[in-house]
C-alpha cells in the first residue's frame, strides 16, 4: 500500500535560546549555535492510493467460471497531527531539526470488480502514523518580527493497524514563518508534506 498525507498545517509554539540574529556563547562571544525545543498542533488530510485486490471467479450464463481482478481504493478520514522536535542552529540562517509526530486515523477500503461494478466496503480501522525525521532548516530573510523559512528531509514512517505494522522511508518538505513574541519564544505557522513510496 501507498500512503502519504498532504496539507498538513501544523501551529505551535518554540523555545529555546532565540536572539534576533545571534545567541550568546560561552564567555559572552556572539556565534550561531542556537537550539529550539517546539511543540505543534495541526491539521493533517492523507491521501491513499488505488492497487490491485482480491480475485474473484465469476461464472456467465454458459460459460466457465472465469478469474475477475478487484480494484482496490483506500480512503483515509482527515485527522490532527502533533509534531514534537528540536532544532539546531549551526549557522545564522542554517539549521537542522529532528522531529517526532503522531496522528491516529481511520482508513476505509472499497473493493471493486469491473467490468460488473459491484463493490463492497470494508469495515473501518483505526489507525496510527508516526513519523521520525531529520531535516535541513533554511532560513529567509526576515521581515520585521516574521521570519520565513524552508525545510526538507527524511526518516521512518511507522503505521500501525490490527495485526498490521508497516515501516517506510518517509521524505518530506515543507515551509513556514515564524512569529517573534519575546526574546525566547515564537509562534510557528507551517505547511509540511510527507512521502512515502511503496
Amino acid at each position: 500500500m501507498i500512503f502519504f498525507r498532504h496539507g498538513v498545517l501544523f501551529l505551535g509554539f518554540s523555545l529555546g535560546c532565540l536572539q534576533p540574529m545571534t545567541c550568546l556563547g560561552q564567555g559572552g562571544k556572539e556565534d550561531f549555535a542556537r537550539r529550539e525545543i517546539f511543540l505543534q498542533f495541526g491539521g493533517s488530510i492523507y491521501t491513499g492510493n488505488t492497487g490491485p485486490g482480491e480475485t474473484i471467479l465469476v461464472a456467465p450464463p454458459g460459460q466457465p467460471p472465469q478469474p475477475i481482478l478487484g480494484v482496490r481504493e483506500s480512503i483515509f478520514s482527515k485527522s490532527g497531527r502533533g509534531i514534537l522536535g528540536v532544532r539546531y542552529w549551526f549557522r545564522q540562517n542554517q539549521g537542522l531539526e529532528l522531529s517526532l509526530s503522531y496522528a491516529p486515523n481511520i482508513l476505509r477500503g472499497i473493493e471493486t470488480f469491473p467490468p460488473t461494478g459491484n463493490s463492497i466496503e470494508s469495515v473501518p480501522v483505526q489507525t496510527h502514523a508516526t513519523n521520525v525525521a531529520f531535516n535541513y532548516v533554511r532560513r529567509l530573510p526576515s521581515r520585521g518580527r516574521l521570519e520565513p523559512f524552508l525545510t526538507g528531509g527524511a526518516g521512518i514512517g511507522i503505521f500501525d493497524a490490527i495485526l498490521e505494522t508497516e515501516k517506510k522511508f518517509v521524505i518530506n518538505f515543507g515551509a513556514g514563518t515564524d512569529l517573534r513574541l519575546s526574546r525566547r519564544v515564537l509562534f510557528r505557522f507551517e505547511f509540511r508534506d510527507f512521502f512515502s513510496g511503496q
